[in-house]
């Protein structure tokens, strides 16, 4: 019996991959910049960001359309914002760039 090879669909979706970290990466790119460029004080756990509380971090927030949790810090006593996989460097890395 002749087994046919993969059909051309097949063939064109094998090769438009993508490595899911990248497109992960790609997603978190705006507001990660946005927080380093407005000079936020910004710290990480794994892939989670956390951005210290101020005005500026809950306007980036809201702009990005990113849910977020708030916390105190047993650090600085302070309260931080915590960003479920938005810490871009993460991502990166796990993408391998």
């Amino acid at each position: 019996m002749i087994q046919a090879g993969p059909s051309v669909h097949e063939r064109n979706t094998m090769t438009d991959k993508k490595n899911p970290f990248e497109i992960v990466a790609k997603r978190q790119e705006g507001l990660y910049d946005a927080c380093v460029q407005a000079n936020l004080t910004l710290d990480s756990h794994e892939s989670d960001l956390y951005i210290k509380d101020c005005p500026k971090a809950r306007e980036l927030l809201e702009q990005y359309g990113k849910s977020y949790y708030v916390f105190k810090s047993q650090v600085d006593g302070q309260l931080w914002l915590d960003v479920p996989f938005a810490y871009l460097p993460f991502w990166k890395k796990a993408a391998g760039q």
